[in-house]
Parts: C-alpha cells; structure tokens; sequence
C-alpha cells in the first residue's frame, strides 16, 4: 500500500456544501461586507468638512504660510509648490514664446526661485487672497522680465 500524498501548505478547500459555521458560503463576505459598511459611512460623515473645503482656492496666504513655517513638512510642500509652478511656468514659455512677460534664467536654482517669491510676496500683501498659483506667476513676471513687445499673456 502507498502511503497518503503529503498535503500542500495552505488552506483546506472543501466543496460548497460540506462548510459549516462562519465559514458558510457568503458568510465571510457578509460580515466583512457590515463591519466595513459602518467604517465607509463613518469616513464619509467625518469627510464632509473637508469636502466642504474642496472648492477653496488654495490662496498666496496659504501658500505664504506654508514657506515662513518651521515643520520641515509644510516647509517641503512650499518648495514643492512653488518649483512645480516653476516648471508650469517654463512650459508655458515654451508654448506661448511671444507672449510671455518673464525670463527665468537657468542658472537660478528652486531655492532661489522661491526666495524671490517669498520676497514679492512680502510687498504685495493685498494679493494674499488671489490664488498661490497666480502669485507665483506674477512674482516671477516682476522678478524676471523680459524686454517683449506686442500682446502679453495676461495673469
């Protein structure tokens, strides 16, 4: 007589009728199904404020704010930020060549970059509710002009 195989390592598959108890068929996928129907719902009421907030303009004063403060984090975002629109910025001159105000030259670096914003946005405080982004369009436009005539892109 041949001895029995040796089982594979894992779980055990029995045909549909012989499971009992919890493991029933649907069983499993009915009680995961309530206990996380009541954390999805618990997540969508404490969502709600946030939700609220999705239509707010992130704001120069916002922006302003993450840049001036000293969490290492909200320090990360601003650079993040304001080189990202930097780099909008050289795509847009790229596209619109004619049309556009400013020229960022490449030797200066992101660090400077935002140093540059932080200091025009020191002196234009009444554009602190526009949008971060137009500011830093804007500071770039007034940092960094470039002698262009005719029909300028306007911000």
């Amino acid at each position: 007589m041949l001895p029995a195989p040796a089982r594979a390592p894992g779980p055990v598959l029995h045909p549909p009728g012989e499971l009992r108890g919890p493991y029933r068929e649907g069983a499993i996928v009915r009680t995961w199904l309530h206990r996380t129907s009541g954390a999805a719902l618990l997540a969508l009421l404490l969502a709600q404020p946030a939700a609220a907030q999705q239509n707010r303009v992130f704001t120069l004063k916002d922006l302003y704010e993450l840049c001036k403060s000293t969490d290492a984090q909200r320090q990360s975002t601003c650079t993040g930020f304001v080189a990202g629109a930097r780099h909008t910025l050289d795509l847009f001159k790229n596209s619109f060549k004619d049309r556009i105000s400013y020229c960022i030259p490449a030797q200066v670096t992101n660090g400077q970059f935002k140093e540059a914003f932080l200091a025009w946005a020191e002196k234009n405080r009444g554009d602190f509710e526009r949008s971060a982004a137009r500011g830093v369009a804007r500071s770039a436009i007034d940092r960094y002009p470039c002698n262009k005539t005719g029909k300028q892109f306007e911000l």
